[in-house]
């Protein structure tokens, strides 16, 4: 136990006192960990002035363009999960929905999907949706139109 002063009066006090016992008012406890993260933002601080006071110049900052690859796959990605919301709220039981395959094609405009939930009488249903250009459909005229070519597999990535 140690005494420090009362920020307001002045009177030394106990380090552990609730209140100062000449002016009644509490002091303000730091924290343990309010410390060790202001002495690291400051250690942190200290280190970038005083490396940007160095004279070695700074590496070259090479920027990579983005990979088109990654963006139509992400693209997909981003196209088969609207899908997939947008069956969730169709179906009766949406915690009951479960894809047996989701195909998409290459540019995201059509997305094949064989699914599973429960119906009104708690039995499971099987059935396919095809979505073109947003457009959801079912029907096998749809699927045979649109659906027979090659896909990309994504149902692990939406499960």
């Amino acid at each position: 136990m140690s005494m420090v002063s009362c920020n307001e009066c002045g009177a030394k006090i106990s380090n552990r006192a609730e209140a100062c016992p000449s002016c009644g008012v509490k002091p303000r406890r730091t924290s343990r960990v309010t410390m060790a993260i202001a002495v690291l933002l400051g250690g942190g601080f200290l280190i970038s002035v005083f490396s940007l006071g160095s004279s070695a110049p700074l590496p070259p900052v090479a920027i990579q363009a983005p990979d088109p690859e990654k963006e139509a796959v992400a693209h997909r990605y981003s196209v088969a999960m609207a899908a997939a919301a947008s069956l969730k709220q169709a179906v009766r039981d949406p915690e009951s929905l479960r894809f047996d395959s989701m195909r998409v094609s290459n540019d995201g405009s059509v997305i094949c999907t064989e699914y599973r939930a429960r119906n009104g009488f708690g039995g499971m249903n099987k059935s396919i949706a095809v979505f073109v250009n947003g457009t959801g459909g079912i029907g096998i005229e749809r699927w045979n139109k649109h659906c027979t070519k090659a896909l990309n597999d994504l149902v692990t990535l939406v499960q």
